[in-house]
């Protein structure tokens, strides 16, 4: 069984630093002998898929609870974020066991990346602050999230309570509430539902690209169905493809009664 797995220095461990790793392999029966075996120590990237090193390593013949250390070192990195440390012992399962099930112990390493002092971030549109890490990345306080942010604003009808078959108005706002400009165009969707919760409408159309507290403003004539409870919701973006401060608040409702 694996006894102990230790990493030093510990969480978190800034980028390219050394990090060695210790690792107590022990037999934990008394009165028996563990044939000689291989252990294996493995590193994995914060993808929790990719193998970052692979260490196979000896372990002799341990009598009953006689233990073995070993370590390896490995640097940091490249990336930042958590890497999984895994060590394994009689890992091809040679040596017969009493609990097969205790041979593995894992721990996790959070790589960071520490600030370079006398570098700050550039400014945008969304105002200064923040210092460059030894990854090029910028870390510190910004006023706000820098993206955009798209809403359904308002959604009116005219006139507010139709008869049926009459004709009537459908406008809607879509506006952009985040410091950052929309630069690409995509896509708002109209449900038209009607009692019992059946969709009897179903109407896609284009947001232009919008500038950091925009609007974009539409309409559609529409024919007033028989007399019910109908809802309409439009939901901008539909697609998921802009990224948002908030992607919760993409959409908006109107309740109507047809007379």
């Amino acid at each position: 069984m694996v006894e102990s797995l230790q990493a030093s220095p510990s969480s978190p461990v800034t980028l390219g630093v050394p990090v060695t790793l210790t690792a107590v392999t022990k037999n934990n029966v008394a009165g028996t002998t563990a044939s000689p075996s291989t252990s294996r120590l493995r590193i994995t990237v914060p993808d929790g898929v990719t193998v970052l090193q692979d260490i196979p390593y000896a372990v002799q013949q341990l009598n009953g609870l006689a233990s073995q250390t070993d370590s390896a070192t490995f640097s940091a990195g490249p990336y930042t974020g958590v890497y999984t440390i895994q060590d394994c012992a009689d890992d091809s399962n040679v040596v017969q066991e009493s609990n097969e099930g205790n041979n593995c112990q894992s721990l996790n390493v959070n790589v960071a990346c520490q600030p370079t002092v006398g570098q700050p971030c550039a400014c945008n549109e969304c105002g200064c602050g923040g210092t460059i890490g030894c990854d090029g990345v910028c870390y510190g306080q910004k006023p706000t999230p820098c993206k955009p942010d798209l809403i359904v604003n308002s959604i009116i009808l005219t006139p507010s309570t139709p008869s049926a078959g009459q004709q009537v108005t459908l406008s809607a706002t879509i506006r952009n509430e985040g410091p950052r400009a929309v630069a690409s165009s995509s896509n708002a969707r109209v449900h038209f539902t009607a009692p019992p919760g059946v969709i009897i409408d179903d109407i896609i159309y284009t947001i232009n690209p919008l500038p950091a507290y925009g609007t974009q403003f539409d309409q559609a004539v529409l024919t007033a169905g028989p007399a019910g409870t109908y809802t309409i919701q439009i939901c901008t973006d539909d697609s998921n493809v802009i990224d948002e401060v908030n992607e919760f608040n993409n959409c908006n409702s109107l309740t109507v009664n047809v007379q």
